[in-house]
């Protein structure tokens, strides 16, 4: 819960400071509307998905601890999540519900579509995962489907809100990324480094 609320402020700190500079200008209309999230300012809407997300996670901890149990529906439940990609984005107009399962509205970073993720990372650290050969390989063909879209000029390779291909081309930068950090946490001048990563929020506001 304090995760949630912790991200959840950052998110009002940043999109309020994009009205106040960006926009030149802050009425209490538009606090009002990014306190009830039915605006979504420029360069905050990842925080309040991060929020949104912890929530969920919370909500939902123990039917998604017993998930997490079993290896095998875990990964089929994250494939389902993946299909809802294919939700018509252009129908949702409402801003809340466009923050939990995607819309054309604004830039969105779904929780539903992203959620995979999440359950990546929760399996990762439940099972202590390191190097594997299978998600090595894995994870390589997701990203390499981003190339050869983009080679093609795949329509199919969206941003906002995301298609398929969008939420599986980085895994194998991040699988990769994820071992190279757990070799640095082995050596002391690593420390800045990984304080950085243990204050990921305040970096993140602090960049916007």
């Amino acid at each position: 819960m304090i995760t949630f609320f912790k991200t959840l402020i950052a998110f009002y700190i940043s999109g309020i400071c994009y009205c106040a500079i960006l926009k030149r200008g802050m009425s209490g209309n538009w606090i009002l509307k990014i306190l009830t999230l039915n605006q979504i300012p420029g360069y905050s809407e990842f925080l309040i998905s991060f929020a949104l997300a912890s929530l969920v996670g919370l909500i939902f901890f123990i039917p998604l601890k017993t998930l997490l149990e079993h290896k095998w529906i875990t990964l089929a439940i994250s494939i389902v999540l993946l299909f809802t990609t294919f939700i018509p984005y252009q129908k949702i107009t409402s801003t809340q519900l466009g923050l939990l399962i995607g819309t054309k509205k604004f830039c969105a970073f779904p929780v539903l579509q992203y959620f995979p993720l999440w359950l990546a990372g929760a399996f990762f650290a439940k099972y202590k995962i390191k190097w594997n050969k299978n998600i090595f390989v894995f994870t390589f063909w997701c990203s390499l489907t981003y190339f050869i879209s983009k080679y093609f000029k795949s329509p199919l390779l969206v941003r906002f809100s995301p298609s398929m291909l969008w939420v599986i081309s980085p895994l194998f930068f991040i699988y990769c990324y994820y071992l190279i950090s757990n070799i640095f946490c082995k050596y002391k001048w690593s420390l800045p480094i990984i304080k950085i990563g243990q204050n990921t929020l305040l970096y993140l506001l602090i960049s916007n």
